[in-house]
């Protein structure tokens, strides 16, 4: 069993820009879409055509910000000095361990939440996961 975390940090006192994440979103290319690797992350591109695929990520965006503005039971909110940083986890044995872990991941892994403000490294997988 794995303990796995999956986080979204946002400079204190700034507010995620859903309306950046949603021209994001449509703006992507039908390559964009489909470009993710589906051993890693929740989407299965090849089982979908790209805008099965941005209508699924519309979905996961609005879960997200669901999540953010009204609370959820999956959700928690740490506040340090300069940040805050939304995060979900739990245990796993090898699946994720709550549905906002997948939505999570799906948005830092497409670029979707650094368009909404989140500070995340699209080339550091730990910038949004933690796995001891």
């Amino acid at each position: 069993m794995d303990t796995l975390f999956a986080s979204l940090p946002i400079h204190a006192g700034v507010s995620p820009d859903w309306n950046a994440l949603d021209q994001a979103l449509d703006a992507m290319s039908a390559d964009a879409l489909t470009a993710f690797e589906p051993d890693l992350y929740s989407i299965d591109p090849k089982e979908v055509d790209p805008e099965q695929m941005r209508a699924r990520l519309r979905k996961v965006a609005t879960a997200v910000r669901s999540a953010i503005e009204g609370g959820s039971r999956e959700l928690d909110v740490l506040t340090v000095p300069g940040w805050r940083i939304y995060v979900t986890g739990g245990a796993s044995w090898g699946d994720a361990p709550t549905d906002l872990f997948e939505h999570f991941r799906d948005l830092s892994i497409t670029g979707l939440a650094e368009a909404a403000g989140f500070h995340i490294d699209p080339d550091s997988e730990t910038s949004y996961l933690l796995s001891f």
